[in-house]
């Protein structure tokens, strides 16, 4: 969307070969700004200032050079937000997909489609993002949220080394012992005796 932004931008410039066309074309070019800001929820305080700013530089300025100045400088604040924008989206996504994680570690069907279903995401491309933010893949970061609500449970708890791993979303208690120990260097009786 930004490179068909700036193209349309570019290609309107070179097509005019009438300076009075020139507003005309400026306003044309800043509606069709105005629906990518509205699109991708860039219309909120500066830069809805600054959009109005523009508006009013291409409507009462007689210097034409100067408006085409400030339209540009306004474009690439619009593209710089948008890629930030962009930016935090990715993470907010991240993010969510582990609160969710965090909330649902104790259904034994929890998977990475079901997270990525949650925040409207591929599998794949989900778990790239979590790859690349945290460096863990998906798998592990749901053992790890386990193990720890695992090691919680043992420490404040008297339930049965079998009820916390059911607790905890395994099917099988003798998997969870050894996961729990390769993952701590305990056995789950040994943590609870040791801690």
């Amino acid at each position: 969307m930004l490179s068909e932004l700036f193209n349309y931008w570019r290609m309107n410039c070179v097509l005019l070969t009438n300076p009075e066309n020139l507003r005309t074309r400026l306003t044309s070019i800043l509606a069709q700004i105005r629906r990518f800001m509205k699109t991708y929820k860039l219309d909120k305080h500066e830069m809805e200032k600054y959009y109005m700013e523009i508006y009013s530089e291409i409507l009462n300025n007689s210097v034409l050079f100067r408006i085409v100045q400030e339209m540009l400088l306004f474009i690439y604040q619009i593209i710089d937000c948008a890629l930030q924008a962009e930016t935090v989206s990715k993470n907010d996504v991240i993010e969510k997909g582990i609160r969710f994680i965090e909330l649902n570690y104790s259904d034994p069907d929890l998977s990475l489609e079901k997270v990525a279903e949650e925040v409207g995401r591929n599998p794949s491309y989900y778990s790239h993002l979590l790859m690349t933010k945290h460096g863990t893949p998906f798998r592990q970061l749901l053992t790890n949220v386990r193990i720890q609500e695992a090691k919680r449970l043992l420490t404040s708890t008297e339930w049965s080394i079998k009820e916390i791993a059911y607790k905890v979303g395994f099917h099988n208690p003798n998997y969870f012992a050894r996961l729990f120990k390769e993952t701590t260097s305990y056995t789950p009786r040994a943590y609870r005796l040791n801690k």
